[in-house]
């Protein structure tokens, strides 16, 4: 048989790397690939019967690959999976194999004769095929007629910008426009409200996870913990109801896009960096007022309107410090190794709002020098960077801002401020926020 193997990853060296192994392993194999950053996920209308494996990325937009793979394993045909990464890290490993996967593979350690080994294990009629080698070649090769590819015999991808008209849900009230996201919990869609005309955002859980009870709560959850918070710091929520057997939530909508597309198109100068740690920390404030631990901050989840003002997105794993409702395991890592604080990633005391000041002064660091303040190659190399590594330094340009680094990515809660409310007094009487940016804060 003549092997079909698809590849997923928004890394195109990962993507070349495994694309070389594979066809140094089975020459005559056809190899797919897919950036779902670029080119959207894909749909349901895919043929999976079309690949024999599919080799998924770990690392995609950070580390939601596994979120995915939960997803497409739950398709009609979906065919056997093997998770990858670039380094070895044995507990993607373990996450890999518990959610599913076949196997896992590290591609920077991987070798076409192990690769050989692991796909053939997985799927034995491969076996009897022997792998050709340039002896065996023909001297000089006819050329063949490029062929049209058959029906479904490609990937069928999403259109990146194409509006699928009569395939959007449809919710009274509400006139959709566009989908505009989509990752391994949720689809998102930019629609219009009837009643105001307003452009507003509708989350929808993916229909794969509505039956997953601790999803629904999450998400039940989410809208009762911030629908009671009123603040122009925090994302407005405005509805929350099914459809059918899917769950949505209709909310505020952020023309400017978010923090991490910011820092990507060319960094932030201090007045914008501070105008976002203020207003960040003012958001901060009111949800801890109301004992909410956001637990997931970093710079995806921070929003800008059009008139620059900011606001904090993403309730979906906080927890009410008032409630004995928390839907985490014990030994479950929650939140996002590059801005987690390290009583989070290795559970040595229940995250409060100390840990949330934690990643805000990774935010304000990276925003300051255009970097994150401990680099590794894997995420559990990352927190342990976090426990183990000094708090960074900053440049001497920005030597008035260090003390706020100092207090609020120190290793141990104790040692930073307080609450957000202890920040901001820091801020505008000590720092004198005033004097180095103004009285307006805001882009």
């Amino acid at each position: 048989m003549k092997a079909t193997f698809l590849l997923i990853s928004d890394n195109a060296a990962l993507r070349t790397r495994l694309r070389e192994l594979l066809r140094m392993t089975f020459t005559d194999a056809e190899v797919n690939e897919h950036d779902p950053v670029k080119e959207g996920w894909l749909g349901e209308d895919v043929d999976w019967r079309c690949h024999n494996l599919v080799f998924l990325d770990y690392g995609i937009e950070g580390d939601s690959g596994m979120d995915w793979f939960k997803v497409l394993r739950a398709r009609q045909g979906f065919p056997a999976a093997v998770i990858f990464s670039g380094q070895a890290d044995p507990e993607i490993a373990v996450k890999a194999i518990k959610a599913g996967a076949e196997n896992y593979l590290a591609c920077n350690s991987m070798n076409a004769e192990k690769l050989r080994a692991m796909i053939t294990e997985i799927l034995p009629e491969l076996e009897s095929r022997d792998v050709p080698s340039a002896a065996n070649e023909p001297a000089t090769k006819p050329k063949e007629k490029p062929q049209k590819p058959q029906s479904g015999s490609r990937v069928i991808r999403l259109p990146a910008k194409k509006s699928v008209v009569g395939r959007w849900p449809s919710i009274e009230g509400y006139k959709m426009i566009k989908q505009i996201g989509r990752g391994g919990m949720s689809t998102v869609y930019l629609a219009e409200r009837g009643t105001d005309n307003r452009t507003v955002v509708i989350k929808m859980l993916s229909a794969a996870l509505v039956d997953n009870k601790k999803s629904v709560i999450r998400s039940n959850q989410e809208f009762k913990l911030i629908s009671r918070i009123d603040n122009p710091h925090i994302v407005r929520l405005y509805e929350h109801g099914t459809l059918g057997e899917v769950m949505y939530t209709v909310m505020e909508y952020f023309p400017g896009g978010d923090l991490k597309q910011r820092l990507r198109e060319g960094g932030v100068d201090q007045g914008k960096a501070l105008s976002c740690l203020y207003q960040i920390a003012k958001g901060l404030n009111a949800i801890h007022g109301c004992g909410i631990i956001h637990r997931d901050l970093k710079p995806g989840n921070i929003m800008f309107r059009e008139d620059g003002s900011l606001a904090i997105i993403d309730f979906g794993i906080s927890k009410d410090i008032n409630s004995s409702l928390d839907l985490t395991n014990p030994d479950q890592v929650m939140g996002t190794p590059n801005y987690m604080a390290p009583e989070q990633g290795k559970g040595l005391c229940k995250p409060d709002a100390r840990s949330d000041l934690y990643s805000l002064g990774v935010m304000l660091y990276e925003m300051l020098t255009g970097k994150k303040p401990y680099a590794a190659s894997t995420g559990a190399a990352i927190i342990y960077k976090h426990l183990h590594d000094p708090v960074p330094q900053l440049p001497n340009r920005y030597y008035e801002l260090q003390a706020v680094i100092d207090k609020t990515m120190a290793k141990f809660p104790q040692q930073r401020f307080n609450s957000a409310y202890d920040l901001l007094q820091f801020l505008d009487n000590d720092l004198r926020m005033d004097l180095l940016l103004g009285p307006v804060h805001t882009f």
